[in-house]
């Protein structure tokens, strides 16, 4: 009877996860050894249970006061209710614990790792009331992390509480740190996407704009897919380890494809070591600070479409382009069509990576990718990375004390290198390693090496050291086309990407005013609510404004890009702070405020991207 009250309740609870568990805990065979539970009676007269694991009995709530216990832990919560968004809690149990949070109107989440336990539960606890509540959204069984991350991208998480108690720590020990691991992680990453977006937004178009000559007329990178099948090609990081093998390289241009990530170049060049090949994704100034004063004529850039300008004026090789993303971008490459994709997956490393595989490459050799710190160093001397590290130590911020810093902020841990000597390592170099695994381990037909000769081990990466290779592979004759761009046409492309560029320009001055008049009605609104008059009519007048203004679908693309940050805050459920306006009213104002200040800065992108043009024409 307790089972089945306890299964009608969650099943009108639509906020339990995975969405088919109900046909786990029907069809549920697993039976975790060594773990069974009896019901007790506390002091308080309260239900209870003594949990028996692995040949230990474990209270599962205080032996005499279980709902004492529950506010005693809740206290630190209590105290500060107003500035959390949600609280995760580990564990079910008897349900103590959830009632307390409850009666702090808190949003409340709750992870139960096992269907075995959770079985255990609502055979022998009257839980209905807890299950059947759709203020609380629950996790059951395992193999959730995807349901938690699109919950948690719905829902407001600046401020969370993640509690586990006591008995379930010790029952599901290795579970307890990985959810909680996993699931401040996820946070972390919903804030840092709503930060880089607010950093880079506006950077990524100035940059494009800058960029339109040669984004219109330069070819793409796919002109060297499949060009290279079955030749070696090396990918030249900037770990520290570099330093031990890099005078080598020389001996592998004749036996390879040399790719190098844009913060290892200014090392090559120190060891006349010209690669074949230089990839540069970031957008930001200091990425351009890499090919400063580098004097290569035979490499060739691939370059992602939203990097610094400079970085594009003072190369003084052949330069194509990648696919973009963004919306202007992609009206630039119009005329020479598809550029070709490359995967960026948060490392200039995993294009050089990517960009290796199209080639057709085989083997793929890493060299300087250590995902670590050796000796405490975070990269190969003489990249711009370590000039700059030296040129911003004083006296009151040595060089001890700023690695000292690095490695304090990364939160790192110590792991064995390849040589089974202690590095530090992090989590962020975590992903990446997974990263490469995984993909590795799609191809069969390729061979993959770490010739780093220092760093983590990567499990589908062969370790060997660069002399073996060099004595592995014969000399052969590598011909690149080095053809970047179309100079027969540029003046007809150019012509066609300023008529697109004036018309686009006439189509955001006629969304302005409809955009102003849209701010009125918002702030008008705000006001009569204030006043606690009725805006039905100025909410319907506010919807057909937006009707307008949606209707624009290029022209919203191209400034949705710049007002990302708000956007990503609205769906995301992030508060705004901002006492003038009313709650029902401020993610509208928000948004157009935004728009409003994403045209002024289009317009002055756009005037920007017809200057280059024009000077290009005459």
């Amino acid at each position: 009877m307790q089972r089945i009250e306890n299964i009608k309740a969650i099943e009108k609870n639509i906020k339990a996860y995975p969405t088919n568990f109900l046909q786990i805990l029907n069809n549920n065979e697993e039976k975790i050894d060594n773990l069974s539970l009896e019901v007790i009676e506390t002091k308080s007269e309260k239900k209870s249970a003594k949990v028996f694991f692995n040949n230990k009995q474990i209270l599962l709530h205080s032996a005499y006061d279980p709902i004492k216990e529950a506010n005693t832990l809740i206290k630190e919560i209590e105290e500060n209710k107003d500035d959390l968004d949600i609280v995760f809690i580990f564990g079910i149990g008897c349900g103590y614990l959830i009632d307390s949070i409850k009666k702090l109107n808190i949003n409340i989440a709750v992870i139960e790792p096992s269907i075995y336990f959770f079985n255990l539960l609502i055979n022998n606890f009257k839980l209905d009331k807890i299950l059947s509540d759709y203020n609380i959204t629950f996790f059951i069984g395992g193999n959730d992390i995807e349901d938690i991350e699109k919950y948690i991208s719905l829902i407001q998480t600046k401020k969370v509480k993640f509690l586990v108690t006591r008995s379930y720590s010790s029952i599901f020990t290795e579970e307890a740190l990985f959810y909680q691991q996993k699931v401040l992680s996820i946070v972390d990453k919903k804030i840092i996407n709503i930060n880089t977006i607010s950093r880079f937004d506006k950077l990524w178009a100035y940059n494009i704009a800058s960029n339109v000559v040669e984004i219109s007329t330069h070819y793409g990178v796919n002109k060297f897919f499949n060009k290279y099948k079955n030749i070696p090609a090396i990918i030249v990081s900037a770990g520290p380890s570099l330093e031990k093998n890099i005078n080598k390289l020389k001996d592998m241009k004749t036996k390879s494809i040399i790719i190098a990530v844009d913060t290892a170049v200014k090392p090559l060049q120190a060891h006349n070591i010209e690669p074949h090949f230089i990839i540069t994704i970031d957008p930001q100034k200091k990425n351009a600070k890499y090919l400063r004063n580098i004097k290569f004529t035979n490499s060739i850039m691939i370059a992602e479409s939203s990097i610094d300008n400079e970085a594009i004026r003072n190369f003084k090789g052949s330069i194509f382009f990648i696919d973009s993303i963004f919306p202007l971008a992609k009206e630039f490459m119009k005329a020479l069509g598809d550029r070709g994709d490359v995967t960026m997956g948060g490392s200039v490393s995993t294009s050089a990576f990517d960009f290796a595989i199209r080639t057709g490459a085989n083997p793929i050799i890493m060299v300087g990718l250590d995902l670590s710190f050796p000796n405490h160093q975070t990269h190969i001397k003489g990249s711009y990375h370590e000039e700059n590290f030296f040129t911003e130590i004083n006296k009151l911020d040595s060089y001890d004390s700023r690695i000292y810093k690095v490695l304090v902020s990364g939160n790192l841990r110590e792991e064995k290198n390849i040589y089974n000597e202690t590095v530090y390592t992090d989590s962020r170099f975590d992903m990446y390693r997974n990263w490469y695994e995984e993909q590795c381990s799609k191809y069969d037909n390729i061979k993959f090496y770490n010739a780093t000769e220092g760093g983590v081990i990567i499990k589908t990466m062969e370790n060997i050291t660069l002399d073996e290779i060099i004595n592995k592979y014969n000399d052969i004759i590598i011909d690149i086309d080095k053809t970047d761009k179309d100079l027969e046409n540029k003046n007809n492309i150019l012509i066609k990407v300023k008529e697109y560029l004036i018309k686009t320009n006439i189509e955001i001055d006629n969304i302005s005013p409809y955009v102003d008049k849209a701010i009125e009605l918002c702030n008008k609104i705000n006001e009569d609510i204030n006043r606690h008059r009725k805006v039905d009519k100025l909410l319907d007048e506010l919807g057909s404004f937006d009707i307008k203004i949606l209707n624009t679908t290029k022209t919203n693309s191209l400034l949705g890009i710049t007002m990302q940050k708000t956007i990503k805050m609205i769906t995301e459920g992030f508060d705004f702070e901002d006492d003038k306006y009313h709650k029902s009213i401020i993610n509208s104002y928000k948004l157009y405020e935004a728009m409003k200040e994403s045209i002024h800065f289009n317009k002055y992108i756009i005037q920007r991207a017809l200057i280059k043009i024009n000077n290009e024409l005459e």
